[in-house]
C-alpha cells in the first residue's frame, strides 16, 4: 500500500527530527550548565516529551519494518496454510489491540483536561496525546500486515500441506 509507505517514511523522517533535536537540547544543556554555570530550566521537560513522543512513534515503525520478535526457526517449519492463518491471526490480535490502546488514549487525552506541566506551562495532553496517534498508526501498520499476509502465496518448490 502506497500511502502507507509514504506515512511511515514521513514517520521515520520525523524520529530523525526528533533524535536530532533532542540531541541538540541535550548538548545545549551541558554548555549552559557546566560550562557557562547557568543551566536551561526546560530542556529536561522538551527531552522528556521528545523522547516519549519519539518512543511511541517509533513502535509502528518497528513493526512496519517487520523488525519484532519472530521464532523464524519454528514458524518456518510449518506448512505454507498454518503460517498464513497464524499470520492472519497475529495480524488481527495486534488490530485488536491497537483498537483498544486508541480508546484508552483517548480517554486519558480526555480525563486529564487542560492540565499544564509543572516547568514549562505546557498542556499535558501533548505528551498524552502520543498514545492515541501509536496506537493509529500501529492499526494501520497491522492492516497492511494481514493485507500482506493474505496476498501471499506459498514459494516456489514449497510443498503445500
Amino acid at each position: 500500500m502506497k500511502f502507507i509507505n509514504k506515512l511511515m517514511k514521513g514517520v521515520e523522517n520525523l524520529l530523525t527530527g526528533i533524535l536530532i533535536a533532542d540531541t541538540l537540547i541535550i548538548f545545549l544543556q551541558v554548555i549552559f550548565r557546566y560550562v557557562l554555570g547557568s543551566p536551561l530550566g526546560w530542556s529536561e521537560q522538551i527531552c522528556r516529551l521528545l523522547f516519549l513522543w519519539g518512543v511511541m512513534v517509533g513502535i509502528p515503525v518497528v513493526f512496519y519494518n517487520k523488525a519484532d520478535m519472530l521464532f523464524d526457526l519454528l514458524y518456518n517449519m510449518f506448512p505454507f496454510k498454518v503460517r498464513k492463518l497464524l499470520g492472519s491471526l497475529f495480524s488481527l490480535l495486534g488490530m485488536g489491540f491497537s483498537v483498544f490502546y486508541f480508546v484508552c488514549g483517548i480517554q486519558l487525552v480526555m480525563k486529564t483536561g487542560m492540565r499544564m506541566t509543572s516547568g514549562i506551562k505546557m498542556p499535558v495532553n501533548v505528551l498524552y496525546v502520543a498514545q492515541p496517534v501509536c496506537a493509529a498508526l500501529l492499526l494501520l501498520v497491522f492492516f497492511d500486515r494481514l493485507v500482506g499476509v493474505l496476498k501471499t502465496t506459498p514459494a516456489e518448490g514449497e510443498v503445500q500441506k
